[in-house]
């Protein structure tokens, strides 16, 4: 089958929209996770192209995939592009899709604008009677807050990989922290309840009754009750991840459940990690649900396939053929792999290589139908 892989580079030029407006994603896949998962994709018998996701991805995208054919073949996009700007960029590349009728992995735009916006993900929770804590939300930091119960915890409305986030227990602090929040990412602050406990991610790959919930990853607060994941740990100096993880199986067991009533809840597709705290009680409580789980090798998600006796490889084709079988209702179609694919970025690791990537797998000629 062919797939085209869609990206989004570490930096907009001017060539890559009409116009810069709104806030530029702060999310982006380093250059060797997006060159790991299409040699996955190629060596699980794939032809796979490398496109970026920007202004020109129509045509790029009509110039790659095949004609329908009369038994419903054609090709899909594996989707890995955060957007490129503005507050529902997740929203960008699964909207154009939908718009030239290309099959693609992840969940709707619907979907994702729900997700990423953690307000109306947690009203969905509360409406399907799932357990989030309670929240409060402000435009700006003259607003009344008196009704807030310290401590919170605060971040932007519609962002993820914990931007921004802190813990606040007075008044002044929370007027700071909200003026920050508006100010720097041109949002709503979310002002959230504060879990202290443990904390645990759920990472799901399926639909309906085929969904899986693999093994959970719990994030090692050093037994801090207290603890958090920042940005900047996340970034420069990650908690450790621990998986498997020694837990009571009815815990195990609920957290996996719900990390599946709430994919359902929000209408989700094909794969999705769910973030949790524990409390104190042994009491879970959804913090939020990440549509656009990130891929990076030394991740949840990647983790939790590892553990589940997945590669690197067998997870991206697994998601795959989840989003084939959605589409088709089989997966997706192999070909012959003659000799293993070697996708490089080269040397530099410089974006500009990617464009080479198509053209190396052509060049080799490994594939034959079958």
């Amino acid at each position: 089958m062919k797939v085209a892989l869609i990206y989004n580079k570490t930096e907009i030029l001017d060539s890559d929209v009409i116009y810069r407006f709104g806030m530029p994603t702060k999310e982006r896949y380093k250059p060797h996770t997006i060159e790991m998962v299409a040699e996955g994709l190629a060596s699980g018998g794939h032809e796979v192209a490398v496109i970026e996701g920007v202004k020109d991805v129509i045509t790029r995208l009509e110039a790659f995939m095949p004609p329908a054919q009369a038994n419903g073949s054609m090709g899909i996009v594996f989707n890995m592009a955060y957007g490129v700007q503005g507050l529902s960029r997740y929203t960008h590349i699964p909207a154009i899709l939908e718009l030239v009728g290309v099959p693609y992995l992840g969940s709707s735009p619907v979907g994702h604008a729900i997700a990423l916006d953690k307000v109306l993900s947690k009203v969905l929770f509360m409406r399907h009677n799932l357990p989030t804590p309670d929240f409060w939300v402000f435009s700006g930091s003259d607003e009344d807050i008196s009704g807030v119960r310290y401590p919170v915890i605060i971040k932007p409305k519609m962002e993820a990989v914990s931007f921004g986030i802190q813990i606040v227990r007075q008044e002044s602090e929370l007027r700071e922290a909200i003026a920050f929040i508006i100010s720097e990412f041109e949002q709503d602050a979310l002002v959230e309840e504060f879990i202290p406990g443990r904390e645990y991610a759920v990472s799901l790959v399926g639909n309906g009754e085929s969904l899986q919930a693999l093994p959970i990853v719990e994030i090692d607060l050093e037994s801090d009750p207290d603890g958090i994941q920042t940005y900047e740990e996340k970034m420069h100096k990650p908690r450790k991840k621990i998986c498997p993880v020694a837990i009571d199986p009815f815990l195990d067991t609920k957290l996996k459940q719900l990390s599946k009533d709430a994919f359902n809840a929000l209408g989700l597709f094909d794969f999705a990690r769910v973030d949790f705290r524990v409390d104190t009680n042994g009491n879970p409580h959804i913090l939020e649900i990440n549509s656009m789980a990130s891929l990076n090798p030394t991740g949840s998600f990647v983790m939790s396939g590892e553990v589940a006796g997945m590669s690197f490889a067998d997870l991206v084709n697994k998601m795959l053929d989840v989003a084939s079988i959605r589409y088709f209702g089989k997966p997706a179609c192999r070909r012959v792999d003659l000799n293993r694919v070697s996708i490089s970025l080269g040397d530099s690791g410089d974006w500009e290589e990617f464009d080479k990537v198509q053209d190396q797998i052509k060049e080799l000629n490994l594939f034959s139908d079958t």
